[in-house]
C-alpha cells in the first residue's frame, strides 16, 4: 500500500502535463458556453434539461473520461515508466488502482463544475429553479 501515492504522482504528471488536458478543459467549456448563450438569448428553464442531459451527460462526460482512461496508461507508455512499474515487485491491481483513481478524480475535477456552471446559467440562480434543473 505504501507504493499507493507515489503511484498516484507518477499517473497525475504524466496526464497534468499533456496538450491533451488542454483539450479537454475547451470540451468541458462546451456547455458552458453553450448555456451562456441561451442565456444571454433569453432562454429559460425549459432548456436546461435537454442541455445538461444530451450535451453534458451522454457526449462530454463519456469522451472526457475515455480519453483520460486511455491517456493515463498511455502515457506511462510514453514517458518509459511502464517498464519501471511492472519490473518492480508491486501488485498489478495497485497499479491499475492508482490509474483509475487519477483518471476518475480528474474526470470528476474537469466535469462537476461544467455540470454545476451550465446548471446555473440555464435555470437562474434561485433554489426552486435549481431544484427543476436537477430533476431529470
Amino acid at each position: 500500500m505504501s507504493a499507493f501515492g507515489p503511484l498516484v504522482t507518477v499517473t497525475l504528471r504524466g496526464l497534468l502535463g499533456r496538450r491533451r488536458l488542454l483539450l479537454m478543459i475547451l470540451l468541458v467549456a462546451l456547455p458552458v458556453a453553450l448555456a451562456l448563450l441561451v442565456r444571454v438569448a433569453g432562454g429559460g428553464r425549459h432548456d436546461a434539461s435537454p442541455i445538461l442531459d444530451n450535451l453534458i451527460i451522454r457526449t462530454v462526460l463519456p469522451l472526457v473520461a475515455l480519453v483520460l482512461g486511455t491517456a493515463a496508461l498511455g502515457s506511462e507508455i510514453d514517458d518509459g515508466t511502464i517498464v519501471h512499474l511492472l519490473v518492480k515487485p508491486i501488485a498489478r491491481r495497485w497499479i491499475i488502482l492508482a490509474t483509475a483513481v487519477v483518471a476518475a478524480g480528474l474526470t470528476a475535477v474537469l466535469v462537476v463544475p461544467s455540470v454545476v456552471l451550465t446548471g446555473l446559467l440555464v435555470s437562474g440562480t434561485g433554489s426552486a429553479s435549481l431544484e427543476t434543473t436537477f430533476a431529470f
